[in-house]
């Protein structure tokens, strides 16, 4: 019991430095460069913008594997917060459609883009590529 508890509170800690890494980029930045990947001179916004969303996208995978392995329980309150949103990309999504799915989604959405490019994301992703019902 006392390993279990240890674990839980292991992939919890996990969880919240992951989150909180790519913080500090909002939709709005995350935005401008992901519309620039095409511009001439677009490099570094093409870098920024595909790794961004490689890295977010990899942090969320890493976020499941741990706490499906901790058999942590997400029914609580505050779990939406602590975990993120659901998605379920198939595996030959690229990070170019991605890319595009989250430039839309943010067009369609201004009034979120002042909140955190991570989250952001997650919630275009979780709107284009639902899991599926258990």
């Amino acid at each position: 019991m006392i390993a279990s508890t240890q674990l839980r509170h292991a992939a919890i800690a996990a969880v919240l430095l992951i989150s909180g890494q790519a913080y500090g980029t909002t939709g709005n930045d995350l935005l401008r460069s992901c519309e620039r990947v095409d511009a001439p001179g677009g490099v570094y916004d093409s870098g920024y913008c595909l790794g961004f969303i490689d890295g977010a996208t990899d942090a969320q995978m890493r976020k499941k594997v741990a706490l499906n392995f901790a058999k942590v329980d997400r029914s609580g309150f505050w779990d939406h917060i602590i975990y993120g949103s659901d998605y379920c990309v198939r595996e030959k999504v690229t990070l170019g459609q991605m890319r595009l799915i989250f430039i839309k989604y943010a067009r369609d959405h201004p009034q979120i883009l002042d909140q955190p490019a991570e989250g952001v994301l997650e919630i275009a992703l979780a709107n284009a590529f639902p899991c599926p019902k258990p």
